[in-house]
């Protein structure tokens, strides 16, 4: 295949695996997260495809998260979340960065059916985490 969807698809490829590097993400399989972030990119071709990824990624995420995929998942998920979290906390509140990340997961899970958007679900937490940080300072 060559031309443009080629090009689409090679893009799509070496984002997923810089995300997956950079983030640990493993909820979706490599070729699978490329084929969603690559149906998604045909669905929406003026959305930047980071954007597109985060949201392809959020979903899963999110429905993880919810246990609607079962306890193995769930768990996999918030280990994910707390990861994530926990990197971003260290560089903005390395005073509180560990425990502010544990409150985050801790609100997120108790509070998940308030997560009105599944592609927004890591905003939601990062939200949760700006009131733990808050709190905890």
């Amino acid at each position: 295949m060559t031309g443009p969807d080629a090009d689409l698809e090679q893009r799509c490829s070496m984002l997923v695996d810089r995300l997956r590097t950079r983030h640990g993400w493993a909820l979706i399989e490599r070729a699978e997260f490329v084929a969603r972030l690559l149906r998604a990119a045909r669905d929406h071709p003026a959305v930047a495809l980071p954007y597109l990824a985060f949201g392809v990624y959020n979903r899963a995420l999110y429905a993880a998260c919810s246990g609607a995929e079962g306890q193995e998942r769930q768990d996999q998920g918030y280990a994910e979340l707390f990861r994530t979290l926990s990197a971003a906390a260290r560089q903005r509140f390395p005073d509180v960065a560990e425990e502010a990340a544990q409150l985050a997961v801790e609100h997120t899970y108790t509070r998940i059916a308030r997560c009105a958007e599944p592609r927004a679900f890591f905003t939601f937490a990062w939200q949760q985490l700006l009131s733990a940080a808050r709190a905890l300072r």
